[in-house]
């Protein structure tokens, strides 16, 4: 476990997810020992940061969003466009000791890394604090 020491990652693949139009979804419960921004990402390069997209919760907006990485400096960390922003359900919740980040997304999607019903290539990352930094 390394860094990533004292975090889980849940995740469950819905076939024909009707909340999806009946599209197969896969939703992650991904939750941190620290008060602080937390993100998983997928990868199709061998777990490598850049060229990877990821989910980012920033606690202190509540925002959760998909992201394409790009580099490994904040500049690099570029939003998706608003058209791709399509989690179901997506949030990001703090107990004063821990963070938590949840959300659905569409396991094909157009122009993104795809997510099989098999073995997959996730990350998981966090910070020191709630905001990108």
């Amino acid at each position: 476990q390394g860094q990533l020491q004292g975090s889980t990652l849940q995740f469950r693949v819905n076939l024909n997810d009707a909340n999806a139009g009946g599209e197969d979804t896969v939703t992650v419960v991904y939750t941190i020992p620290q008060v602080a921004w937390c993100a998983i990402a997928v990868s199709d390069n061998g777990g490598f940061m850049i060229g990877s997209e990821a989910i980012i919760a920033l606690p202190d907006t509540g925002e959760v969003l998909k992201y394409n990485l790009d580099a490994k400096s904040v500049p690099g960390v570029v939003p998706m466009p608003e058209n791709q922003q399509t989690l179901i359900d997506a949030s990001v919740t703090q107990d004063g000791v821990s963070t938590t980040l949840t959300f659905t997304k569409l396991m094909v999607e157009d122009g993104e890394i795809p997510i099989s019903n098999g073995a997959n290539t996730f990350l998981g990352a966090w910070g020191s604090a709630n905001t990108l930094g």
